[in-house]
């Protein structure tokens, strides 16, 4: 075990940490898992400069669906060689995204070397954007407003922003966001988006 985890990249211990938060619960998809390391890195920034960085680090750039890392889609499929990470593969679609038991004795061993506070990153990230009550356009409407730089070669930015108000609305109701951040992504005063629900 020693030499698989002196063979990991930075990213594949962030990777293995975040499908061990929240008691190994598996990860829904492939956007999913995007999304949430791309946030999780956002919520461990503690400067814009220090989160460029990060980005960078990751290799995230704009693309159909929003931010997107190559390097950590290489990196699970890396992993996956290994007979750390394994998932189901439906209609070209990957799904439930999870350690093995080989990947789990690496995250127990893991976990003891990292701040606490990350690990709570990881699962307040997780809790949000992994919960199959929130739609993977809610997800999106979320990122989204966040980074609007990674929105550029986005497919579905019109769909979002059309519907934003609707995402923002069901978000809130759903108890994910709080209403500051609901009016954000609704592009409303709280005032005004308090008149919506």
């Amino acid at each position: 075990m020693e030499k698989d985890i002196e063979d990991l990249t930075e990213t594949q211990k962030m990777l293995i940490l975040l499908l061990g938060a929240k008691n190994f619960e598996p990860i829904i998809n492939h956007l999913r898992l995007q999304k949430i390391f791309f946030y999780s890195l956002l919520l461990i920034s503690e400067s814009e400069e220090e989160k460029k960085e990060l980005l960078e680090a990751v290799g995230f750039y704009p693309h159909k669906f929003g931010p997107y890392s190559e390097t950590l889609e290489e990196d699970v499929e890396q992993l996956s060689l290994a007979g750390i990470i394994e998932y189901e593969s439906l209609d070209e679609k990957t799904k439930n995204i999870r350690l093995t038991e080989k990947g789990k004795n690496i995250f127990n061993y893991l976990v003891k070397q990292f701040q606490e506070d990350l690990i709570k990153i990881l699962e307040e990230a997780k809790d949000f954007l992994n919960d199959e009550k929130v739609t993977d356009k809610e997800v999106l409407a979320f990122i989204y407003t966040l980074e609007k730089d990674y929105t550029a070669k986005s497919n579905v930015i019109d769909l979002i922003e059309k519907n934003k108000v609707k995402y923002a609305i069901n978000l809130y109701k759903k108890g994910k966001i709080s209403i500051e951040r609901a009016s954000e992504i609704a592009e409303k005063s709280i005032s005004d988006f308090k008149k919506l629900l």
